[in-house]
């Protein structure tokens, strides 16, 4: 049994339930994962350490693909119904403050005169995680997911047919033992599963200073009409007035 040293150490079991994919993590990709394998008529289960989904407003471009996946699982009305807010903020902007930020050309796939290609039945979109991650997790319990937030994945240990995965809930209990024939490592950048594996990863690494998220309510109608944008380089502040709190930024000067 691989111990996941991040989340917990491994536990004595009560019970044991025998799934055809256990993905751990539900986030964007678990929950997408999960809907697409019911889809597919496909026995899931999903485990989120978390008890409730993401409340930050990020990640929020949407292209072309991930639109017609969507729609290929009747979904994409219920996605494009909270992005209704972001709607007209296809812009970028950038400068020093919010006051003197100006918005940024927007990229045409022809030109200004031309009308954009019909490339898809469906159009990118903006739409925030912490709006989108509960319209996927209903839709993937409807579907016939086992969706189970507050429950980490402790520990594993795979052989040539199954992976044996034991599970623990957020009060400390144990929540049982699950035998998947595979198992999804949904479970972010940092992926404990990928760690345990010995899985490395390529590219430069951490890059920049850490920065900060803060999220503050304020009336910024005034400040940004008519240049509203979905980021702003510099000060990195969302500006969209209509967009409902919380609002997200970090340092100034920050990327």
């Amino acid at each position: 049994m691989v111990p996941l040293c991040v989340l917990g150490t491994s536990w004595n079991v009560h019970s044991t339930r025998t799934v055809q994919v256990l993905v751990a993590g539900g986030g964007l990709v678990g929950l997408a994962t999960a809907l697409v394998l019911r889809h597919h008529g496909v026995d899931v289960t999903l485990v989120e350490r978390r008890a409730a989904t993401s409340p930050q407003p990020k990640a929020r471009r949407f292209h072309v693909r991930s639109l017609e996946v969507f729609r290929e699982l009747g979904l994409a009305d219920a996605v494009r119904d909270p992005a209704r807010d972001l709607a007209a903020h296809d812009h970028m902007a950038a400068g020093r403050t919010l006051a003197e930020a100006e918005q940024l050309p927007l990229w045409r796939p022809a030109p200004a005169d031309e009308p954009f290609p019909e490339v898809s039945p469906e159009l990118p979109c903006l739409v925030a995680q912490d709006v989108l991650e509960p319209v996927l997790r209903r839709a993937a319990e409807d579907a016939g997911a086992d969706v189970r937030f507050g429950t980490a994945l402790t520990a594993f240990d795979q052989d040539d047919d199954a992976v044996v995965a034991d599970l623990r809930d957020h009060r400390g209990d144990v929540d049982g033992q699950i035998h998947a024939s595979y198992l999804v490592a949904a479970d972010g950048a940092r992926s404990p599963v990928r760690v345990a594996l010995g899985i490395a990863r390529s590219g430069r690494g951490a890059i920049g200073d850490p920065s900060v998220n803060v999220y503050f309510q304020a009336d910024l109608a005034d400040v940004v009409r008519g240049r509203a944008s979905s980021t702003c380089a510099g000060s990195s502040i969302p500006m969209h007035p209509a967009r409902s709190p919380p609002w997200t930024g970090s340092p100034a000067g920050s990327s």
